[in-house]
């Protein structure tokens, strides 16, 4: 596949994914275990951890058992952790996969089957979790407990209220740690933070859940850390109209323009992922600079103003990437860049790049 002949696509480049593996590696010194659900937030399950257990890698977490079976059928190795809830365990057992036990019917069937388990704590973001630690104790050392999880709500806080949050589900999680090592010998590792406490904190606790990191986005301001962009967003312009002022574009005549303008069509749309939001707020980058789209963005196809740029059909547009950050248009959505990659649909082709070990140029 080409992106020469594409009408829409988007670029992976597996070697920035190293990168930021080794970035979070770096400034924790501990395990990172590999967050690859939703399809690796929409990057390519398989192809991502591929490439993350060629590095090192030798833990990742789904949401859901068929994303696990889907790895093991892939080849990948090591241990796969299930946040969520999982069906059947006796399946569970059959594929090699490591649930995480969050409540008495999960413990329950975890039992029955004899599989190694990761066992949930709730210090308060009262998601999923044992909330009664002393029954989250009994469990942990009834059960064959590998990892000990819990999950921050605010680590990417900058207020004092989410700061001092953070420290009070650290220090909850603290405490279950230091019970559980005076009352077993067991080698069970404890595993908090998640990208935006591995980034603001550094190595806590045992390990860390890397997402949104190895993607490329950092949640955290003003830290140090350099990630890399790892996927790109682009199209194709397949018309070019030149509309007098006054003329309208799109559904629900929203936008009427007010002088002479070049409107180009671009062959991506919402069905592909391109937020229907960002049609009033956001942007494309097209020759060199940042153009606002005209008009409502449609199921398969946007304009944006491509005035005064020599616009042609088959020139190549970046929605984002390298150019115009994720971070730009989920804002400009109303939105954040986890549900921009998440939303990137299955007709939008992913290609590939750095498997050889080279870095492609900025300029794609």
């Amino acid at each position: 596949m080409r992106k020469e002949t594409e009408r829409c696509f988007a670029t992976v480049n597996l070697d920035r994914l190293a990168h930021n593996y080794d970035a979070v590696k770096r400034r924790t010194s501990k395990e990172v275990i590999a967050v690859v659900k939703a399809d690796a937030y929409g990057h390519g399950a398989k192809e991502v951890a591929g490439k993350l257990a060629s590095c090192g890698c030798g833990g990742f977490a789904v949401s859901t058992s068929d994303e696990a079976e889907e790895l093991r059928n892939a080849g990948i190795g090591g241990e796969i952790f299930v946040l969520g809830f999982v069906r059947d365990f006796g399946h569970a057992k059959d594929i090699g996969i490591t649930p995480v036990v969050y409540d008495e019917r999960s413990a329950f069937l975890a039992k029955k089957y004899d599989l190694p388990v990761a066992l949930k704590l709730n210090t308060g973001m009262n998601r999923l979790g044992f909330s009664d630690y002393e029954e989250a104790l009994k469990t942990a050392k009834l059960l064959k407990t590998v990892c000990v999880f819990t999950h921050f709500a605010a680590a990417d806080g900058k207020s004092d209220e989410e700061k001092e949050f953070t420290r009070m589900q650290t220090e909850k999680f603290r405490r279950f740690e230091t019970q559980f090592r005076n009352e077993s010998n067991e080698n069970v590792r404890f595993i908090a933070a998640n990208s935006a406490a591995a980034l603001a904190y550094g190595g806590i606790f045992d390990g860390t859940r890397a997402g949104i990191a190895l993607y490329g986005i950092n949640p955290v301001e003003n830290t140090e850390t350099e990630l890399l962009p790892v996927m790109s967003l682009y199209a194709r312009i397949i018309a070019v109209n030149r509309l007098k002022c006054g003329e309208y574009v799109g559904y629900g005549l929203q936008y009427r323009a007010a002088r002479d303008v070049t409107s180009a069509v671009v062959s991506a749309g919402y069905a592909d992922g391109v937020p229907r939001a960002a049609a009033e707020k956001g942007s494309v980058f097209f020759k060199g600079g940042k153009r606002r789209f005209t008009g409502r963005i449609s199921m398969d196809c946007f304009s944006f103003d491509a005035t005064d740029t020599n616009a042609s059909t088959g020139d190549i547009v970046e929605i984002f990437g390298n150019r115009l950050s994720v971070i730009e248009t989920a804002e400009a959505s109303d939105t954040v860049p986890y549900e921009i990659f998440t939303g990137i649909s299955k007709r939008v082709p992913r290609i590939y790049l750095g498997t050889n070990g080279s870095v492609p140029p900025q300029k794609e």
